[in-house]
């Protein structure tokens, strides 16, 4: 604040010039937390010629249920995730990534989609807890499905 007050009081620069770089870096934020969440589907549906997602690398924005308790290790840890039209791997590089949330949790999640061994997940960013609730119960898939 005292840096602000020094540029104003030297004219510097003026009080609407500020007020505009102000307002931008907030409307940024708010754009940021505003972006509409992908499904699992959308992330794994299309492919390259190896098997790997075309998301990989991508960041994305995701919103579903714990299926799992997180495992947490020493260096990292891991939980599974699903939403309405699929499950993956979230896997946070920090034991603490996951210790404010369980299974059953609805979250919403950021993160960069990867593919570890075959097996596609989202490296988190950030986790934030919805609302609590139960693990969605299992049901019966058929072939044609």
């Amino acid at each position: 604040m005292k840096f602000i007050k020094g540029l104003l009081s030297r004219g510097l620069v003026s009080a609407g010039l500020l007020l505009v770089v102000c307002g931008c870096s907030t409307t940024f934020a708010a754009r940021e937390e505003a972006v509409v969440p992908v499904s699992v589907y959308d992330i794994l549906q299309e492919r390259d010629a190896n098997r790997v997602p075309l998301s990989t690398n991508k960041m994305v924005n995701l919103r579903g249920v714990l299926t799992s308790v997180p495992w947490r290790g020493t260096n990292n840890s891991v939980v599974h995730f699903q939403d309405e039209t699929g499950g993956l791997v979230l896997v946070g590089l920090s034991p603490d990534t996951f210790a404010n949330v369980t299974a059953g949790d609805r979250v919403s999640v950021r993160g960069r989609v990867s593919q570890t061994r075959g097996m596609e997940e989202i490296v988190v960013e950030r986790v934030r807890l919805e609302h609590s609730g139960a693990v969605p119960k299992p049901r019966d898939v058929w072939t044609t499905d």
